[in-house]
């Protein structure tokens, strides 16, 4: 009891999502989460001796799902002390070399024992974890390629797991607008006979009668000289007289 692996996961989204993760942050967020649950162990074999009224038991490894815990300590029996060492480990996240690690001290009388929390370790590795992923994104900007998409640290286990993505809609087709109505020729419009308001006098059916005729006369005057007759020449009755020489 009181070593819940979920508190690895709780330390690293808060340092994803940029929160300070100083020792004295982590541990108000890591140590309520640690003891809110236990770590399940299928099975274990702790070895202990008994001397001198004292229980004692060496470092003794418990493996669980994706999680290490080295267990230590011992038990006064006379004085009804005990204390209790564990370093938690988790074995899915990081490399081999480098995992996240929460110590845990326990003292005191066996129903009554007094937890301490240390998360030094834990803050070191998430402040690794945090330069090595800025200095990955800095090489691939001077490389001039896309920084690589970042492997989850949380393993699938614990992490929550995500809502499953939902079916896709089907395409909206939008209603075709109705057509227009045909154009329907208008029927030659009957022409009208204008109103009058006020319709003319009726004509008389008699004619007023002509005016006289006016003549026209030639002016007074010798007539024009085209009018004139031309005169004949005279006419000549005995041949002309003939002088001999």
């Amino acid at each position: 009891m009181g070593l819940d692996p979920l508190a690895f996961e709780v330390a690293i989204r808060a340092s994803d999502a940029g929160q300070p993760t100083d020792e004295a942050k982590l541990k108000s967020m890591v140590a309520p989460v640690l003891a809110s649950g236990a770590m399940l162990v299928p099975a274990a074999q702790i070895p202990f001796t008994i001397r001198d009224g004292r229980l004692r038991v060496g470092a003794t490894t418990l493996e669980g799902d994706g999680v290490r815990a080295i267990v230590s300590g011992g038990y006064d029996i006379p004085a009804d002390q005990a204390d209790v060492r564990a370093t938690l480990s988790s074995t899915a996240i990081g490399s081999g070399s480098s995992q996240p690690e929460i110590q845990l001290f326990l003292a005191g009388p066996p129903g009554a024992l007094t937890r301490s929390v240390d998360v030094t370790s834990l803050s070191s590795w998430l402040a690794v974890r945090v330069i090595d992923r800025e200095t990955r994104r800095l090489d691939a900007i001077e490389r001039g390629q896309p920084p690589a998409s970042e492997t989850p640290a949380v393993p699938p286990s614990a992490a929550v797991l995500p809502l499953p993505a939902p079916p896709p809609k089907p395409p909206v087709i939008a209603p075709r607008p109705p057509l227009a109505p045909p154009i329907q020729a208008a029927p030659p419009a009957t022409p009208r006979a204008p109103s009058v308001s006020n319709p003319p006098a009726a004509v008389s059916e008699q004619v007023a009668p002509l005016p006289p005729a006016i003549e026209l006369r030639p002016p007074p005057g010798p007539p024009p000289a085209a009018a004139r007759p031309k005169p004949r020449p005279p006419l000549v009755l005995t041949p002309p007289l003939t002088t001999n020489q």
